[in-house]
Order: structure tokens, then sequence, then C-alpha cells
């Protein structure tokens, strides 16, 4: 109750704003290429598997007619798009820890209440107990 009634409304604005933009930052822009990238590793993989399973099944017929180097390309062929598919889900995995894991973090929120109070306090208008209370919420 004590917090809400001193806690300044340009600060609710600014941590509503904050929460929204790193949703649509989320959702948008991380989220969706990783989803469709998680899909094609798992297609990738299942098309190696199959070729991998084919190979085994008809490892005898294969190897009467000579056709290692044939079904070894595919294998290779397989493993390669699946790798692809794999380096770039990393990318896109990668990227999203660098920009938006630290701003979910606490530290973020902390950052950004102690930069928008830090004028408040110097001026007298907001007390350091209410910054720790803000900062804990």
């Amino acid at each position: 109750g004590l917090m809400l009634q001193t806690c300044p409304t340009q600060l609710v604005w600014i941590m509503l704003v904050y929460v929204l933009a790193l949703t649509v930052m989320s959702l948008g822009v991380f989220y969706r290429p990783l989803a469709r990238l998680s899909k094609e590793v798992l297609k990738r993989e299942a098309d190696l598997r199959r070729s991998l399973v084919r190979a085994r099944e008809y490892a005898e017929s294969i190897g009467m007619l000579r056709g290692s180097v044939v079904e070894q390309s595919r294998a290779v062929r397989a493993f390669s798009n699946v790798l692809e598919a794999a380096y770039s889900k990393l990318h896109w995995q990668t990227c999203k820890s660098i920009f938006v894991d630290p701003l979910i973090s606490g530290d973020g929120i902390t950052v950004l209440v102690y930069s928008n109070l830090a004028p408040l306090i110097i001026r007298g208008d907001f007390e350091v107990g209410t910054l720790s209370l803000a900062t804990s919420a």
C-alpha cells in the first residue's frame, strides 16, 4: 500500500513500456524464428535418421551393386543439412542470450529503476528506503 502511494507515476509508465517492449522483442524478434528453426532441425534430423536406416536396411544390396559412394554422399548431405540448421538455431539462441536475457534478469530491471529514481532522490523528493522497496518489488 505505502509503496504504491509513494511510487512515482513516471516509473510505473516506464516499467510498463519496458515490459511491453521486451515482450514484443522477445516474441516477435527471437521466439518465432527459434520455433521455426527448432522444427527445421527436427525435420532434418529425421531425414538423416531415415537415410541411415535406409542404408542399413539395404546394406547388402548397396554393397553388391557398389552403391556405397552414393549412399555415403546422401548421408553426408543429410548430416550437413542438420549441422546447418543447428548452427542457425544456435546463432539465434546466442543473439537472444545477448540481447534479451540480461534485460529479463533482475539486474536489467534494477538498473532501470535506479536510473529513473536517482534524480528524485538527489532532489529529495524520494527516500532511499523507498528505492530499496521499489527494486525488491
